[in-house]
């Protein structure tokens, strides 16, 4: 698929508050210890999710549903970032967000936003969290082009659901929001496999004024344990760039330009099936990105990673 089609590269953003001074890098692990004492994790969550739809709202935009499986993958990356001391889209074992949701079961295209607050004089309440994740939120919604991806994120059109991830230190708080986009059913997935095996990808679109325009196939090196220090150098993550693509079979005499005719059947009431193709051949994550059609657009729709070593 074209540059275009590709997700949008998300930005992480931190808030520093009171003195920072050059010695002060030393972290104790007292003042990263994870706190939830007298605060309402679940009332604070809600609140967020009502802010970011007034966001929504407020550009005629729908709001997006609560998702607790998102919320989890998120709540766990929090912890291991407040616990270890770095801020990035990668897991300590090199993983990108979408693998993270994609292994722990998740079907759905999904794209992140962090934030993070330091602040030596932090006394966690409700009322003070809250606070604190509306900055998090009225920054992100001033950002201005070309450095907005945060705002393109909340503002993203076929985002139907978000997870909202948080974890609280005696200094820290981290938020991550995962905003999916659920359009379409897919019939389980292996989130394993070998070379020998056949995959066939089953499923249909949620709503029947779209339709499958294509299945793009993303392949990158499987992920490497990363150090604190390479976790701290990062910066925005995408897709990767190598991809194969299967494209919708065309009728008896019809061929696309390379003389292909195409292997995704598609029913008449636009379920579609398709064989994936471990194309690389070598040992790595495939990433199966369904995109869809409608209003003469394209969207994405899945990001299923798989896993293969041999």
């Amino acid at each position: 698929m074209s540059a275009q089609r590709r997700l949008a590269l998300i930005l992480c953003f931190v808030i520093l508050t009171g003195l920072l001074n050059a010695g002060s890098g030393t972290v104790t692990s007292r003042a990263r210890a994870i706190r939830f004492d007298g605060i309402d994790i679940v009332s604070i969550k809600k609140y967020h999710l009502e802010r970011i739809n007034r966001d929504r709202k407020a550009f005629n935009l729908p709001p997006v549903e609560y998702d607790r499986l998102a919320s989890e993958v998120a709540d766990a990356h929090c912890r291991d970032m407040l616990e270890h001391d770095y801020f990035s889209h990668w897991s300590r074992d090199g993983s990108k967000p979408y693998m993270r949701y994609s292994q722990a079961g998740g079907n759905d295209a999904i794209v992140e936003n962090l934030s993070r607050l330091w602040d030596a004089s932090l006394v966690p309440s409700n009322q003070q969290i809250n606070e604190i994740l509306d900055r998090f939120q009225d920054r992100i919604m001033a950002e201005r082009p070309p450095f907005d991806g945060h705002r393109k994120n909340v503002l993203d059109p076929d985002h139907t659901h978000v997870g909202i991830g948080l974890a609280i230190g005696l200094e820290h708080v981290y938020l991550a929001q995962e905003f999916i986009n659920r359009h379409v059913q897919i019939e389980n997935l292996p989130r394993r496999a070998n070379f020998s095996d056949t995959i066939i990808i089953k499923g249909r679109p949620l709503d029947r004024q779209s339709k499958i325009g294509a299945i793009s196939i993303y392949y990158e090196p499987l992920p490497q344990p990363m150090t604190i220090d390479q976790l701290k150098r990062t910066n925005a993550y995408s897709l990767p760039d190598e991809e194969f693509t299967l494209r919708p079979r065309l009728p008896t005499g019809h061929y696309y330009l390379d003389g292909s005719k195409g292997v995704i059947t598609i029913a008449p009431d636009g379920s579609f099936q398709a064989p994936l193709v471990l194309w690389r051949k070598q040992p790595g994550i495939y990433t199966i990105v369904v995109w869809l059609e409608r209003d003469d657009r394209n969207f994405v729709a899945t990001n299923i990673s798989i896993r293969v070593e041999n």
